[in-house]
């Protein structure tokens, strides 16, 4: 929320920024610090930046579904190029989050129109 509150003072009204999480309390896990930024500033910085889009959007949805807690990043900018798997920014991050729980990833749900990026964290038990 601190990443996004900086970026929205950056662009102001060029971006929308959007935290959607469950106001119910359902959602009980502790992420560490710089586990989602890279994400957003991907999103940023490689989506929607380059766009030529006069209303530039960015979505993160914070979603339990059982055991797992989905942080979902979503643009409507320019997409990944074709053949994109992972840069060094996500693959460190990746990495970080399998040292929690070997089960937890990325995953690139979309790649365009609008590009999601999921990170899916595994809750211990």
């Amino acid at each position: 929320k601190q990443y996004i509150e900086i970026e929205k003072l950056r662009f102001g009204d060029e971006v929308s920024f959007n935290i959607e999480e469950p106001t119910d309390g359902s959602v009980d896990l502790k992420v560490p610090p710089l586990i989602i930024q890279p994400i957003i500033e991907n999103a940023i910085k490689h989506g929607l930046m380059p766009s030529k889009l006069e209303q530039k959007e960015l979505h993160v949805r914070i979603l339990q579904d059982g055991k797992k807690t989905i942080i979902e990043v979503e643009d409507n900018g320019i997409g990944f190029k074709e053949g994109f798997t992972h840069n060094i920014g996500m693959s460190v991050t990746e990495s970080r989050i399998k040292l929690l729980n070997t089960r937890n990833k990325i995953v690139i749900k979309s790649r365009m129109n609008p590009t999601i990026v999921q990170l899916i964290l595994f809750n211990e038990s």
